[in-house]
């Protein structure tokens, strides 16, 4: 959103000041963040904790200097890359774990148990719906990768592969979720 920049950030010296008046800058903005989407530690905590990835790209001048495109003219990334995707993605999950979570417990609850040997056992198939699904998705975003928006799909000519394309992805959405349909997030506050 905007509005956080235009009325928090920059009138605190946005990235015009120095590293440490940034850092100062974006925990507030990110902690404000945090309670514009409730009032609970959860939410300030997961502001805190954008703050706090933001801060390690700020303090080591990383935050713009990767500005390319993923494996450009590639099919596959390289290990570097590959390895920097797979730990923003952890790290995106972790806070949505705790922007998800009751309670500050039930998210160390949910960490933990990620943690463990139950969650990680090869032989039970938990999420074997939830793993396609993400497969599918992520092929998706992958080839699409260099676009504006996932679905723009540039490299489709015809018009109907691309609205089958959705409504493909829409309808077998809505049968894999039927069964567990729930509120929409913003519903709660």
């Amino acid at each position: 959103m905007t509005w956080f920049r235009d009325y928090i950030y920059i009138p605190l010296g946005g990235s015009r000041c120095s590293k440490w008046k940034v850092i100062r800058n974006v925990f507030i903005v990110w902690g404000v963040s945090g309670l514009w989407h409730g009032a609970d530690w959860t939410f300030v905590c997961w502001g805190l904790f954008h703050a706090t990835l933001l801060s390690f790209y700020i303090i080591l001048g990383i935050n713009s200097k990767y500005k390319h495109i993923v494996a450009f003219g590639h099919y596959l990334p390289n290990i570097r890359e590959a390895m920097q995707m797979i730990v923003t993605f952890f790290l995106v999950v972790i806070g949505w774990i705790i922007f998800r979570s009751d309670s500050m417990s039930q998210a160390s609850g949910f960490l933990q148990s990620i943690c463990t040997n139950k969650f990680f056992n090869p032989t039970a198939l938990y999420g074997l719906k939830e793993l396609i699904l993400c497969f599918a998705f992520l092929t998706i975003e992958w080839w699409q990768r260099d676009k504006p928006f996932v679905l723009l799909m540039q490299g489709i000519k015809s018009q109907f592969v691309k609205w089958a394309i959705c409504i493909g992805i829409a309808v077998f959405s809505y049968f894999y979720m039927a069964d567990s349909i729930s509120k929409f997030i913003y519903f709660q506050f």
